[in-house]
């Protein structure tokens, strides 16, 4: 798939000293109060239409998004572990120029780093009326393990979501999925596969991540899933084994960590 603009972006900041305090207002804020789950709610409501972005900056590590600008509250991962963060608003200016308009620093402490895979963020986003979580707890409601679960559900991705070639062609660079909609239609693009998937093991309180980046298993950039299971991370690529399954022919849950290059994990 493409590569999306999510991690690192060439515009040209200009800083000015809007917005520097994190105070909640009625259109526009930075919500801190749950970093100790490992994530930040953002609300900024944009006036001129103009191009957002959200920096999550931790050290030398940064992470850029962008914001819809609009009514809506979304979600971001803490997952550069705990530390002082800073998280920035940016407004687009001109161009690839952006102004910063608000900002604010929190110092996270994580209560358990693997907890921020558990959350609802703007690419993995869910709740209890997602009808994807509703199949995931149909579908487990007779498992006894977190591993009796991951495997009831992998194999129900694989075998009902289709890869969507037609889909890849048109995507904008600032295409986030929408669970419901790979659900729905059950077909998608390896980020489709990976968000839907880890939604429906999150609403399971198994911790996934959504990591992209690059394997021998796909062309060009790529999305998977880590898995927590019993304690360790696993590889599990949705999107190549439901191409496998189609093909007939047999496939393995867990792959081998040496042929992904993982750039970003959320």
């Amino acid at each position: 798939m493409k590569k999306l603009v999510v991690f690192v972006i060439g515009f040209m900041m200009i800083f000015t000293n809007i917005g520097y305090a994190a105070e909640k207002s009625m259109t526009s804020f930075i919500d801190s109060s749950m970093s100790s789950q490992g994530v930040v709610n953002v609300k900024y409501l944009s006036a001129s239409n103009k191009k957002l972005k959200l920096i999550v900056q931790k050290d030398q590590s940064q992470y850029v998004y962008n914001l819809k600008g609009d009514e809506s509250v979304e979600s971001f991962p803490l997952q550069l572990n705990s530390g002082q963060y800073k998280i920035s608003i940016m407004e687009n200016v001109e161009g690839k120029s952006y102004k910063q308009v608000l900002s604010s620093s929190i110092n996270v402490k994580l209560e358990d780093p693997n907890k921020t895979y558990l959350n609802s963020i703007q690419n993995v986003r869910w709740d209890e009326n997602t009808k994807a979580v509703a199949k995931a707890k149909e579908l487990t409601k007779n498992a006894k393990t977190d591993e009796e679960k991951i495997k009831i559900v992998y194999e129900y991705v694989v075998k009902n979501v289709k890869y969507d070639y037609d889909k890849i062609g048109n995507l904008a660079t600032d295409y986030v999925p929408v669970v419901d909609e790979t659900f729905e239609s059950n077909k998608g693009i390896c980020y489709d596969f990976a968000s839907m998937f880890a939604a429906m093991l999150r609403s399971l309180n198994i911790p996934t991540k959504l990591v992209k980046g690059y394997t021998k298993n796909a062309v060009g950039y790529h999305a998977w899933n880590e898995v927590l299971i019993n304690g360790k991370w696993i590889v599990v690529d949705t999107t190549y084994d439901s191409q496998v399954a189609e093909n007939n022919k047999k496939y393995t849950m867990a792959k081998d960590a040496k042929i992904y290059e993982k750039v970003n994990e959320y």
